[in-house]
């Protein structure tokens, strides 16, 4: 490999550090601090004047009804509601835990605050403070299609119903609204909620820092992940919207587009256990009195979600469109196979790394086999440096002749590594995405989904290193150093700071992966250590000797005009008399 080639790779190198650096913007953990649930009202309104005010609209026998739970539930979620207010109370994934192990209660009341406000020609109701009625207290989806739970309530005579429709193995509730006349000011009633998004992994720094509104117009887009700071979006025709933490999501999909939408979110600073706040408020369309939408309340797993609505995909980040379609339509499907046949995620890496190495494996060797092409040429190569001295560009010129009178490519073995580059960058994108990794454990690691804690550190080692250490990591930097030791045996014209180089970037990523998901330098630790293995094996099977004699070969038959040029090889050949040209017009 030449200067340019190794230069090439060190840049590749850097790009990669930056665009690891980019993705992984996580800050220390602050203290523990409860936050009360904040309650928003419009300016200059009391809570307790709103209840009493709307209650004062119910009929006389919906006003001192005692509160009682009802629960619609199916395999997969269960969903509790207030005779009082009709909203969601709590919402469970029953098969998903929290970091500490308990059952993952997703939404409760300290985490929803939601208004529903209807614009009525005597006044503003939010059906979300009135007392409703229902016939049944408990429903179960199990061998039906769908359950439903009804709520009614009366407002001036006005009979108002909720219908809430749970399906069957899935995490959409449909909620569907009758006003039951109402004469309206306007077709258009308003949600306004609130998210106080619970902690659910062990890690709130990086919790916090994957956590946002998603939103899809036209096109998907989002707020800022990695601010604290408040950001705000106003929008218009937007189809749904989900509030999105690291795995889970809290969705609405609209049944027609939602005619204006402010979406908010604010970091809540110092707090590990509401990370951060999360609003939309926007109108819907009311349609001969009724009016419906969807929640989802569910994992945030891309082949659960794509199959929700347009778009609905995205909300699972797989990285810029090439990386995304790498992970969509090849390494998503292949994860999904390899589920089916291993149930230990660890193997299921592990296997994943031996496919994609034997898919890579062409390439693999062709790189080796341009690298030993140019070791055999380190004699002719180490001439020329004895006879220009420290002259770089007439050694350049000269190494180029050298390479093109035997047929070398100096670029083919940095082409192959280039063509690995986005497989590489699409399992950066995929491990910390892959809800299937989460509470999984293998060896040492407790949760492939979040860093391994090999050891506990009672202090933080800056440039983002963190205060643990990750084993998996450490073995990553180890075989990369080795890798990249073995690789530089094969390059034959690499000498002074151009030789130390090479070993930066495996120690910067020391730092930048260790609090990233142990699945994820897992995967690298293996593929590296596989990458070693190939090259010994490619080694075994390669004559240096008999490569010399091809060279040769081709560089008698390139004198004697016997050996056709390839298109590169002409092209360089242009290349050189370009430079001599230019050479002797800047001696005139």
């Amino acid at each position: 490999m030449d200067r340019n080639s190794t230069i090439g790779l060190i840049l590749i190198s850097v790009i990669l550090f930056a665009y690891f650096t980019f993705f992984n913007q996580t800050s220390n953990p602050a203290p523990v601090v409860e936050t009360p649930k904040k309650v928003l009202l419009k300016s200059g309104t009391d809570s307790a004047a709103v209840v009493k005010t709307v209650n004062a609209l119910s009929d006389s026998n919906f006003v001192n009804i005692p509160a009682k739970d009802i629960v619609i539930e199916n395999e997969k979620l269960k969903v509790v509601f207030s005779s009082v207010g009709g909203g969601i109370k709590s919402a469970e994934l029953k098969e998903y835990k929290d970091y500490k192990k308990n059952q993952l209660v997703l939404l409760d009341e300290r985490s929803l605050d939601a208004k529903l406000i209807v614009p009525t020609t005597f006044g503003d109701v939010d059906l979300n403070t009135l007392n409703y009625i229902s016939p049944v207290s408990n429903v179960f989806v199990k061998d039906t299609d769908s359950g439903s739970v009804v709520l009614e309530t009366s407002v001036k005579g006005h009979k108002i119903t909720q219908t809430f429709t749970l399906r069957k193995d899935a995490y959409l509730l449909s909620r569907k609204i009758d006003l039951g006349g109402l004469a309206l000011k306007s077709n258009l009633i308003t949600f306004d909620l609130t998210n106080y998004v619970k902690r659910t992994e062990a890690d709130p720094a990086i919790s916090k820092g994957q956590t946002t509104v998603n939103y899809y117009t036209d096109s998907f887009n989002s707020l800022s992940e990695t601010s604290n700071d408040k950001e705000e979006q106003e929008l218009s025709n937007a189809k749904w919207f989900t509030f999105k933490s690291k795995f889970f999501l809290v969705g609405l999909i609209a049944e027609s587009p939602i005619a204006k939408l402010k979406v908010t979110s604010l970091g809540n600073v110092g707090d590990t256990t509401m990370i951060k706040t999360l609003g939309a408020k926007g109108d819907l369309a009311v349609n001969n009195g009724k009016v419906g939408f969807t929640y989802y309340i569910g994992p945030n797993h891309y082949q659960t979600c794509k199959k929700i609505t347009e778009g609905f995909g995205d909300n699972v980040y797989l990285g810029w469109p090439v990386f995304n379609a790498i992970n969509k339509y090849v390494i998503i499907p292949v994860f999904n196979f390899l589920e089916g046949i291993f149930s230990n995620y660890g193997l299921i890496i592990f296997v994943l790394v031996l496919i994609v190495k034997l898919v890579l494996f062409p390439l693999s060797y062709k790189s080796y086999l341009s690298m030993a092409k140019i070791k055999v040429l380190k004699p002719e190569l180490d001439e020329i440096k004895a006879r220009v001295g420290d002259d770089m560009q007439a050694q350049q010129q000269e190494q180029m002749k050298l390479y093109q009178s035997v047929g070398v490519n100096p670029l083919a073995g940095c082409i192959p590594v280039l063509l690995q580059m986005p497989i590489l960058l699409s399992m950066f994108n995929f491990f910390p995405n892959a809800i299937e990794l989460r509470h999984q454990s293998f060896l040492w690691a407790d949760d492939l989904s979040i860093y391994d804690t090999f050891v506990k550190l009672p202090f933080s080692i800056p440039f983002g290193y963190g205060n643990h250490v990750s084993m998996f990591t450490i073995l990553m930097t180890v075989a990369t150093l080795v890798n990249t030791w073995y690789t530089s045996q094969m390059q034959a014209n690499m000498s002074g700071p151009m030789k130390y180089m090479q070993y930066v970037m495996p120690v910067i990523f020391l730092f930048v992966l260790n609090s990233m998901s142990a699945g994820l330098t897992y995967y690298y630790f293996i593929s590296t250590v596989i990458t070693i293995a190939q090259q010994f094996i490619i080694k075994a099977g390669v004559d240096e000797g008999k490569i010399r004699a091809k060279l040769d070969t081709y560089q008698k038959g390139v004198k004697d005009g016997t050996t056709k040029k390839s298109r590169w090889q002409q092209r360089l050949e242009d290349a050189i008399k370009a430079q001599e040209e230019a050479k002797k017009s800047r001696k005139k």
